[in-house]
């Protein structure tokens, strides 16, 4: 199966037509406010997307990637769809961006989707490869010549606002979010504290606040590396400093830097993995070099 981690799975399992390339993520708006689109989904004869995106970036994904869904008309075979909670005119909200480019970081993995902004629905071209939108594929948006997303003249999804909110999504992804860090601005001491968490948020556009907000307590003491500004709890509900990090290397996006996602970083930087952060440390090591040159 080809499943977004961390996504929760609910099969509708009236697709089963393999998708014949991978070209491109399309992102959609739902105009719906629904928690889960998965009973209207289910319903035979309705269209369907892969993934829907909630408010609180909470993923749902209907269908397994390896399979068409029913979400862009001419373009399905090649496509694999997004759609998003949301009514109307507006932006995504930061949780929905930061999934969204946990989800187009995993699609280039996983599925060799190239890293880049589509510019048309032009079948079979690199212009329309890459992480495109809806509108692209709808008339009188629709360049000459251009596969239909809809049959539905004048949509204009996902919106102005959040086809805006889409280079930004494309950097993240990509890591290209920051430009780099002015020389001597970030000290390479292997102890990930306020200075090193800031130029992270820099790096991968959340609030810049130099705090990792509601970790797990129990975690701590296993982890003397992460020294101030790391905020500990019994009750976590986790960071989106750390839902980005874990987008970019592959870790299941639930905002808690608990083994698994300290390993995701280690071997993402290449430094040894055993899912903990020592003091001081070769994996922060790395990560502070790096940050440095605006890059995860």
């Amino acid at each position: 199966m080809a499943v977004f981690p961390g996504a929760t799975f609910r099969d509708v399992k009236r697709f089963r037509t393999p998708i014949a390339v991978y070209n491109r993520v399309n992102l959609h708006i739902a105009v719906s406010e629904a928690p889960s689109l998965f009973g209207f989904f289910s319903t035979s004869g309705n269209p369907c997307s892969h993934f829907y995106v909630r408010r609180d970036g909470t993923v749902e994904q209907y269908v397994d990637t390896r399979y068409r869904a029913a979400a862009d008309l001419e373009g399905n075979d090649a496509t694999i769809s997004v759609e998003t909670q949301g009514m109307g005119p507006g932006v995504w909200t930061e949780a929905q961006v930061l999934s969204l480019a946990a989800l187009f970081a995993w699609a280039v993995r996983t599925h060799g989707i190239r890293p880049q902004l589509a510019t048309d629905s032009m079948a079979g071209r690199d212009t329309s490869k890459g992480l495109s939108w809806h509108r692209l594929g709808i008339d009188p948006w629709r360049v000459a010549g251009g596969m239909r997303y809809s049959s539905s003249r004048g949509k204009t999804c996902p919106g102005d606002d959040r086809i805006g909110q889409i280079p930004a999504i494309l950097a993240m992804a990509t890591g290209t979010a920051a430009p780099p860090h002015p020389p001597g601005g970030l000290v390479v001491d292997g102890l990930w504290g306020p200075a090193t968490t800031r130029r992270a948020q820099q790096v991968l556009g959340t609030p810049v606040d130099g705090a990792v907000s509601s970790q797990w307590q129990g975690w701590r003491a296993a982890n003397p590396g992460l020294v101030g500004g790391w905020q500990w709890v019994a009750a976590a509900s986790g960071s989106l400093l750390v839902r980005a990090v874990q987008a970019r290397t592959g870790a299941a996006v639930d905002g808690l830097v608990g083994p698994a996602t300290i390993t995701a970083l280690q071997r993402h930087l290449g430094t040894p993995a055993d899912g903990t952060v020592s003091r001081p440390s070769t994996m922060v090591r790395a990560l502070q070099a790096r940050l440095g040159e605006g890059r995860l």
